[in-house]
């Protein structure tokens, strides 16, 4: 039986130290996020200026416990004719409303029921090449109660979705970008 041989004194090379490269993507990152918490704060700052009241903060949204069972098995219906039946697809989203622009501008007014969804899409790299802020607050049906934050984003572009849960009623959304965007509202 033979036992593995130690490596003999001078055999470890430690690791190379890291290059310029590395170091500037470091760099590069860290002010990145430095430059969107910035902007989150100013952004904030003007939120609540340009709304004439404090920020409000949001309620903690309730956690959801999900219990999975056995599923159940189904029987097709037959017809007549002894063919099978299918029952119709699950209908999609309902969509609440589309718009695009450029700046700030506040949208129509909609109606939700209790969770609903905004999907969001934002390009600063046509306009002028550069990152811009893409800033999406939620209204109730007034002009003047803020709800909620909905999209807070810095950078040359993004698309994504923000969910609003527990808020049914009349809303409108006050986006403001210097950069061409589109959003859609849609409920299940």
């Amino acid at each position: 039986m033979s036992y593995p041989q130690p490596p003999l004194y001078g055999q470890y090379q430690p690791p190379a130290p890291p290059s310029i490269k590395a170091k500037r993507s470091f760099l590069r990152t860290l002010l990145l996020v430095a430059a969107f918490l910035a902007t989150f704060v100013v952004g904030a700052g003007i939120g609540a200026a340009a709304s004439g009241s404090p920020t409000k903060t949001s309620a903690a949204r309730p956690t959801a416990t999900v219990t999975v069972t056995a599923a159940a098995t189904l029987s097709s219906p037959k017809t007549p004719s002894g063919g099978t039946t299918h029952p119709a697809p699950p209908a999609g989203p309902k969509t609440l409303l589309t718009a695009k622009g450029t700046g700030i501008k506040n949208t129509a007014r909609f109606t939700t029921g209790n969770d609903w969804t905004i999907h969001w899409s934002y390009d600063c790299s046509k306009t002028f090449g550069g990152e811009g802020n893409f800033i999406v607050d939620v209204y109730d049906g007034s002009e003047e109660s803020f709800t909620a934050d909905g999209v807070n984003e810095l950078g040359k572009k993004g698309t994504d979705t923000s969910p609003v849960y527990d808020d049914p009623g009349q809303h409108h959304l006050s986006v403001a970008s210097e950069c061409p965007w589109q959003l859609t509202v849609t409920e299940p």
